[in-house]
């Protein structure tokens, strides 16, 4: 018998290879999206990976101050990152991130950048526990860095609701549990939520209520680190899913976040505005951050959240 192909792993390439780059051919990236670094705000919140209609759908809107939907200069965390920071550097802002592509497109941007590790997380199902990245270790990381640095704007990168499902221990597949070594499609387990919402073997009902309550998770201890910081607040996505919605020019159903697709899945993001307290004088003191982590730990923590195999 050949090796096992899955539908997850046929779309990727169709996807990056082809529609990807018509995507960005027709619909400049740059055309009516978001700068963020151009924007008025203290703390930039950014929950990867989280849809509009996800956020809307699961947080209370009436949190907010302000609301809108803005389009993201990426489907990837990667492109988001090089497209708003890699031109200018920014000493009047911290980034505390768990997300291992500012490391690698970004590292030297910031006034400091603060590499927030990932962890093993307890889950009932697993005796090892989930690789992930904690969201209330990625604010903790963030208090203490504004409680050092108070004239600095913050942005605060957490996981979720990007994969694995730390809220959801049945939807937390193979790649999350030791088993990092096979590639997309290497076996007929699926490596992760869409390879199984792909192939079939997950429902989109199941899929979108685990999805939901990973942003949750997620959000909860954002809104209460915004409310502990003060100043004006914006919760963001660097991106978004696509959540087995068709696409064109070649209509297939596509799954997660293609590099390059232009959908509105993909690149229309939140943008909810909340203020509390007083305003921050932001004070530049030089672009002084670099990355702490080598070549091999930058790897494995993009292998713990599934971008290589």
């Amino acid at each position: 018998m050949g090796k096992h192909r899955s539908y997850f792993w046929f779309q990727n390439r169709v996807a990056v290879r082809l529609i990807g780059k018509i995507h960005e051919q027709v619909r400049d990236p740059y055309k009516e999206s978001v700068r963020v670094m151009d924007k008025d705000w203290d703390n930039l919140i950014v929950l990867d990976a989280a849809r509009t209609d996800l956020f809307e759908e699961t947080v209370d809107m009436d949190l907010f101050d302000e609301y809108s939907v803005v389009r993201s200069l990426g489907s990837t965390s990667g492109q988001w990152l090089e497209r708003n920071f890699s031109e200018k550097t920014f000493g009047d802002t911290i980034n505390v991130t768990a997300n291992p592509h500012t490391s690698v497109e970004v590292p030297e941007q910031f006034f400091e950048l603060i590499e927030v590790d990932k962890e093993s997380i307890d889950n009932p199902l697993y005796e090892e526990g989930i690789v992930g990245s904690h969201p209330e270790t990625v604010c903790n990381a963030a208090r203490a860095a504004h409680e050092q640095h108070p004239n600095k704007r913050l942005i605060v990168h957490l996981m979720q609701p990007h994969i694995p499902f730390i809220a959801t221990s049945e939807l937390v597949h193979r790649r999350y549990r030791g088993e990092i070594s096979q590639g997309y499609g290497g076996k007929k387990d699926p490596l992760h939520v869409y390879e199984a919402l792909a192939d079939g073997q997950l429902d989109h009902e199941t899929f979108w209520q685990g999805y939901k309550e990973n942003l949750q998770f997620g959000f909860d201890p954002a809104l209460e680190l915004a409310r502990d910081l003060g100043g004006k607040t914006v919760f963001t996505a660097d991106h978004g899913n696509m959540a087995g919605e068709r696409t064109w020019p070649i209509p297939i159903r596509l799954y997660g976040h293609p590099r390059s697709v232009r959908t509105p899945e993909l690149v229309d993001v939140p943008w909810a505005e909340l203020t509390v307290g007083e305003r921050r004088d932001w004070v530049d003191e030089g672009a002084g951050s670099q990355s702490m982590l080598a070549d091999d730990e930058i790897d494995d923590r993009l292998r713990a959240l599934g971008y290589k195999a």
